[in-house]
């Protein structure tokens, strides 16, 4: 396994209290969770929702708030947030912290804060529920640093990725 670096972060949703409205109404914001009938998102099917799902149904994540956070534009899915409960890939998480992960916008739309507004309206939607949230982003990544730091992630401290039984698929995030 990779000796990357990685920047663990932590805030609570209660710190965030207002969602951000696109100006730009072409794009469309969906909070999407698996079902039975639903275990991807419409018109947007990728193999790791389906792990995901797995691990929903067999109760590996320790709660039931494993959920997407979609952006659209023209029915083109452009940003997803995925928001992870804890689970044995982050042992330093209390059993209601949730972590978000997994961020992604089209590379036709970067730089347009789409990322940022996504995060923070993920946050706002748990704000009566004053979650902790993780974000776990390898040192490198300058752009997802500057994201989380402007939204008002705490630093709390570094950590590596280890390998758990000689598996990455197994492996866990750790502070060092």
């Amino acid at each position: 396994m990779e000796d990357k670096l990685f920047r663990i972060y932590k805030i609570r949703s209660s710190e965030i209290t207002s969602n951000i409205e696109f100006r730009d109404t072409s794009f469309q914001q969906e909070i999407w969770s698996p079902s039975i009938l639903r275990p991807y998102p419409a018109g947007f099917f990728r193999i790791k929702f389906f792990i995901w799902y797995i691990f929903k149904i067999f109760k590996i994540f320790k709660s039931d708030s494993y959920h997407v956070y979609l952006i659209r534009s023209e029915k083109k899915v452009i940003h997803h947030t995925f928001v992870f409960p804890a689970f044995f890939r982050f042992p330093f998480m209390n059993k209601e912290d949730l972590q978000i992960g997994d961020v992604w916008t089209d590379p036709l739309f970067r730089g347009k804060g789409i990322a940022r507004i996504g995060i923070i309206n993920v946050l706002c939607s748990f704000s009566n529920n004053d979650k902790v949230f993780w974000y776990i982003v390898e040192d490198t990544n300058k752009p997802s640093v500057k994201v989380a730091e402007k939204i008002g992630f705490e630093l709390v401290g570094y950590g590596k990725r280890f390998s758990r039984l000689g598996s990455s698929l197994l492996g866990f995030y750790d502070f060092i």
